[in-house]
């Protein structure tokens, strides 16, 4: 080893309270300081020497394994004997041309106080280097909380936080709010951090020497990988809620021959290209049943588009425009459905069959129409397209009514029955013969939609001991206790199901509230909920 060692221990070695050992890449001892013969001879009874092997002073020292990996080992513990034990800091020595010329070992004793890190060069030397090749990302801040050394790992953190700004202002934020928590509390505050697209931990550990505040020292965990994996599987889940709540050809209750023919007429039609019209009453699952052929087809992984030609003109002109564009990048993809058709302008009718009898194979969509009305009569009236009419005729598919499948109430029911107890919380567990007849009798000005209502609020106000649904139950039956409250399902507004059902709801809960003098204990064993159900409830119609 060359002479620069000389001067090393004139300016440093003899200075320390640490002691301090340099080797060369052989293992022998180079030079030592007072400190490092004194431990020693304390340990040994032996004294150290020049030219010593390093193991015949110290059999159980690891300097050598830093000869090897060439990597710096800080503050490592290590015990001397049963009563001594020591900080052990190993640093590999090179010259400039990144030749190794040995190694230094700084030994502490495990009272000692830590220095300021602004402490002897040598000392700061090895910081650096560990500084410079530690994977984790961390910083140094000073009493003002002003940055006063950081790694290349936290600089390449930044980097990345800057292709992101909200995860750079979410990280930011949190930054600070820690760093200041350990300058109020002086004490070690680790925050988790959730963004967007980089989440990780914060560890601030406050520097305290002698009892002054010195600043802190900021530990950063960051992981892309794996909020981009969690962004995917929320993004999986998403897809999942929504194929869930697809339609298949399996979910028609088809023991009717009409509807059995509307099915296998919509299974053929799923794989092919062509125009699919469903003709069909309000009520009848035109709806659902042009998703299932969107479904069951080869578009099933493309969106499905429904398309209101009623309530959505704007929307409906932009669609018309998009599917006759030439440039197929336009176009929309998937399933395109259309209901109401017959509401559309005679204008619209006419770019609408244009469409129908150009569309080929290449397209990257497929058209199903839908209509409530006679289209015949509409036709005569002159109020839908002739051309159009008889384009569609040639691939129409009929949804049948309440009337037309009587065979198919009886099962039906048996199914919104299982759902409505869940919901309800109700334990009905079969139907009187003479409830499925009134059923099948009953004029349902909205078919299914309305008899589906219909099941849905009897076991809401149905008595939570009954296990038979009997005519009597039924929620438009005259012989019904209170039929105000049936108005509400008679009344022939086109309202979606749902808001039916909260109708209902709300006025079963005001009544039993009343009848029962306010108390909502009484009042959630009667319909069958949890206390706090019933609360939310109460919020939800603002009955408190």
């Amino acid at each position: 080893m060359d002479l620069s060692y000389q001067s090393t221990e004139q300016s440093i070695f003899q200075d320390l309270k640490e002691a301090v050992v340099l080797i060369d890449k052989q293992g022998r001892i180079v030079y030592y300081n007072q400190q490092a013969s004194t431990l020693a001879a304390h340990q040994n009874k032996r004294p150290l020497a020049k030219d010593a092997h390093i193991l015949d002073v110290f059999p159980k020292a690891e300097l050598m394994r830093v000869l090897q990996t060439k990597k710096a080992e800080i503050r490592k513990l290590f015990r001397l004997s049963e009563h001594i034990s020591v900080h052990v800091s190993r640093f590999p020595l090179v010259n400039k041309d990144g030749e190794l010329l040995g190694a230094a070992a700084i030994i502490q004793q495990d009272r000692a106080l830590e220095e300021d890190w602004r402490v002897d060069e040598y000392i700061q030397q090895g910081m650096q280097a560990v500084l410079q090749n530690a994977s984790q990302a961390f910083v140094i801040m000073d009493e003002n909380l002003l940055v006063i050394l950081q790694n290349p790992a936290y600089e390449k953190f930044q980097y990345l936080l800057k292709k992101d700004s909200s995860a750079e202002a979410e990280w930011k934020e949190q930054l600070s709010n820690v760093s200041k928590k350990t300058m109020e509390t002086r004490r070690t505050v680790v925050q988790k951090v959730a963004g967007p697209s980089i989440e990780g931990n914060i560890r601030c550990i406050p520097n305290l020497i002698d009892g002054i505040w010195k600043g802190c020292i900021l530990f950063i965990d960051y992981d892309i990988e794996q909020a981009e994996l969690r962004k995917k599987l929320e993004q999986s889940r998403k897809i999942i809620r929504t194929l869930e709540a697809q339609s298949r050809f399996e979910d028609f209750t088809a023991e009717s021959p009409r509807m059995k023919m509307a099915v296998q007429q919509g299974k053929i039609a799923a794989d092919m290209d062509y125009t699919v019209f469903l003709r069909g009453l309000a009520g009848t699952g035109k709806k659902m049943f042009a998703n299932a052929i969107h479904n069951e087809g080869k578009r099933r992984y493309q969106a499905f588009t429904a398309i209101d030609c009623l309530q959505e003109q704007e929307k409906v002109s932009a669609f018309l425009e998009m599917l006759r564009s030439e440039d197929t990048s336009l176009q929309p993809s998937g399933t395109v459905y259309m209901e109401n058709i017959t509401d559309l302008s005679m204008e619209q009718q006419k770019k609408l069959h244009l469409i129908c009898s150009n569309q080929d194979e290449t397209a990257g969509y497929r058209l199903v129409l839908s209509a409530s009305v006679n289209v015949e009569t509409a036709m005569m009236k002159g109020l839908f397209l002739q051309e159009l009419y008889y384009e569609l005729l040639q691939t129409s598919i009929h949804l049948p009514s309440l009337k037309e499948r009587k065979e198919d109430i009886a099962p039906l029911v048996k199914e919104w029955i299982q759902l409505a107890n869940k919901e309800y919380g109700s334990c009905v567990a079969s139907v009187d013969k003479t409830a499925i007849e009134a059923l099948q009798s009953f004029p349902f000005e909205h078919h299914f939609r309305e008899m589906r209502a219909v099941v849905f609020h009897s076991l809401a106000k149905i008595d939570r001991q009954k296990t038979i649904l009997k005519e009597a139950d039924l929620a438009f039956s005259s012989s019904t206790a209170d039929n105000s409250q049936n108005a509400i399902l008679l009344e022939p507004e086109d309202k979606p199901l749902s808001e039916l059902v909260e109708e209902y709801e709300k006025v079963i809960i005001e009544r039993t509230l009343a009848k029962l003098d306010g108390n909502k204990t009484l009042t959630a064993k009667k319909l069958g909920l949890s206390v706090r159900n019933l609360y939310y409830k109460l919020e939800k119609y603002h009955l408190n």
